[in-house]
Order: C-alpha cells, then sequence, then structure tokens
C-alpha cells in the first residue's frame, strides 16, 4: 500500500508540474511580447530623435546659425535653437518657473502645468519664425499638431532647396 501512495504522489506532482510549465511558457510569451514592443517603440523613439536633430541641424545651417549643433542636446536642443534663430532667447524662463514651483504642493503643480503648456505655445511661434526667416510658411509649424505630418514637413523645411516664401530679412 506504500507503493501505491508513492505512485499517485508522484502522478500528482507531475501533473503540477506539467500546469506549472504551461503557466510559465504562457508567462515568457508574455514577457517577451513586453520586451519586444519596448524594444520597438525605443528604436522609433530613438529614430524620431535622429531624424529631428539632424533636421533641426540643417534648418539652423539654413538660418546660418553657428551653433547648429545644438540640436544635438536631448530634451533642450532643439528649443534653444529655435529660439536662437528666432531671436527670442528668453526661454529659461519657462522651464524655470516650471521646475522651481513643482515643490510647492499643489500650487506648484499647477505653475508647472501652466509653464509647460506656454513653453508648448511658444516653441510653436518659435518654430513659426524660424520657418519664415528661412523662406518657408510659419503655418507649418501649427502641423506638429498632427503628429506624423509635423515631422514630414519638418523634412521638407529643412532639406528643399528652393523657397516657397521669401526669407525674412533683417531690419536696421
Amino acid at each position: 500500500m506504500g507503493w501505491l501512495s508513492l505512485e499517485t504522489l508522484s502522478l500528482e506532482a507531475s501533473e503540477i508540474f506539467e500546469a506549472m510549465d504551461e503557466v510559465v511558457v504562457l508567462l515568457v510569451a508574455i514577457f517577451s511580447i513586453i520586451i519586444g514592443t519596448l524594444f520597438m517603440v525605443f528604436l522609433f523613439v530613438v529614430g524620431i530623435y535622429v531624424y529631428g536633430s539632424f533636421a533641426y541641424m540643417a534648418i539652423g545651417k539654413k538660418a546660418k546659425d553657428k551653433k547648429a549643433w545644438l540640436a544635438w542636446i536631448p530634451i533642450v536642443g532643439k528649443p534653444l535653437l529655435v529660439s536662437r534663430i528666432a531671436k527670442m532667447p528668453w526661454w529659461p524662463v519657462l522651464f524655470l518657473l516650471g521646475g522651481i514651483f513643482i515643490f510647492v504642493p499643489v500650487f506648484g503643480i499647477v505653475v508647472c502645468w501652466m509653464s509647460s503648456i506656454t513653453f508648448a505655445v511658444f516653441f510653436l511661434i518659435w518654430r513659426w519664425k524660424t520657418y519664415e526667416k528661412i523662406g518657408h510658411p510659419g503655418w507649418f509649424s501649427l502641423l506638429f499638431l498632427i503628429p506624423i505630418l509635423g515631422y514630414v514637413f519638418l523634412g521638407i523645411v529643412a532639406w528643399n532647396k528652393e523657397n516657397t516664401i521669401e526669407p525674412v530679412k533683417k531690419r536696421k
């Protein structure tokens, strides 16, 4: 009788291990899908960053800015370059407002959101002025509100050989 109980125990253990194997395979499959998706998103983000940096660097060279390489600085490079070209260099104030007040419990979050929205609006304005300065319609900057279309027109502005409008001339 002792052998019979060991035999039933081994059958139950093997059934448990088979069930665990199915769960492990399922978890590995789910984990692989998640990792694969994250890797694809990472490649997409890096691709957009490289494309945008090359495009803004080309725009900086068209505008005859000596520091067109600033487009490669993460987070602040593109706004810095565009604000230099648009001749509106006071943009760090918007970053400071959001950064200083973030630590104040309720008021800080509101100020941070408001400064982020203000910064986004001014980035559109700076891009508008930059596009006009190098001879393209400023309204192209509004196309960034439509995600993929904005990057298509960024490439058109950056690498188009001919100007579609007369570039804005400096006032004396």
